[in-house]
């Protein structure tokens, strides 16, 4: 079975409830046809127990985030006491509802984009979660300190985005993918200043692609108050980072 016809066959079964074909499965073919990813025809994902709505089309969850999210959730749910959790670029919301599903925390979410603010909100409602959402470039209005930071900031440099799959070039939010000429601004932003905003014995996760492992950690030295260890996802690539207060 090709991948076409598997994403075929999870349409039938995820929205239509292999129901025999209507019109509206057949609108769903022409946007398969056209590219749409098959996530946001579906309308929705499963993300560590939780349904992450899609309808305001935020950047579809992927299984490389959601392998560190649990690494992540799993330290976590070691403490003792109820955690402090920021997740930065929310997106959907995927790791801080996550967060929130899985252990003992308050979290808030941070997002520019107002429709990913919105889409947060519509997914705390749907999975029965709570959490503050904030409108933020990333910690322009973060007032408080964290036990965790969860990151997934946009990191496709600018020149690369012609490169894309066309689903993701043609549908995904272009903001939520691209920053800077070397994909590297919101993270430096983000390594810059993510001290001021931990716990003393917080902890801080970061995602992004394999090819910039030697300038992320050029950019974490600058900033001297923080420790950066270099990790892989599940299919043994280089894809995230894990820090902490340096003392």
């Amino acid at each position: 079975m090709t991948r076409y016809e598997r994403e075929i066959e999870w349409i039938k079964r995820d929205k239509h409830n292999n129901a025999p074909p209507k019109a509206a499965f057949k609108r769903d073919l022409k946007r398969l046809k056209s590219g749409e990813p098959v996530d946001y025809i579906i309308g929705f994902v499963g993300f560590l127990g939780c349904k992450i709505d899609l309808r305001y089309k935020p950047l579809i969850p992927r299984p490389e985030s959601e392998y560190w999210a649990a690494k992540a959730i799993t330290q976590a749910k070691a403490r003792n006491g109820r955690m402090q959790v920021l997740d930065m670029f929310s997106g959907s919301g995927c790791i801080g509802l996550a967060f929130a599903k899985n252990c003992n925390c308050n979290v808030d979410f941070a997002d520019l984009d107002k429709n990913c603010l919105r889409q947060i909100k519509k997914n705390l409602k749907i999975n029965n979660l709570k959490g503050r959402v904030i409108c933020s470039d990333i910690f322009k209005q973060i007032k408080k300190k964290y036990d965790f930071i969860v990151a997934n900031p946009p990191y496709i440099p600018r020149k690369n985005l012609a490169k894309l799959n066309r689903s993701v070039r043609d549908f995904e939010p272009h903001k939520a993918l691209v920053s800077g000429k070397m994909g590297l601004e919101a993270i430096r932003k983000f390594l810059c200043a993510v001290h001021k905003y931990l716990a003393p014995e917080g902890i801080f996760y970061l995602e992004f692609d394999s090819w910039q492992n030697k300038a992320i950690q050029q950019i974490a030295k600058s900033n001297p108050n923080i420790i950066l260890e270099i990790l892989r996802d599940q299919y043994g690539k280089i894809r995230y980072a894990r820090g902490h207060l340096k003392g």
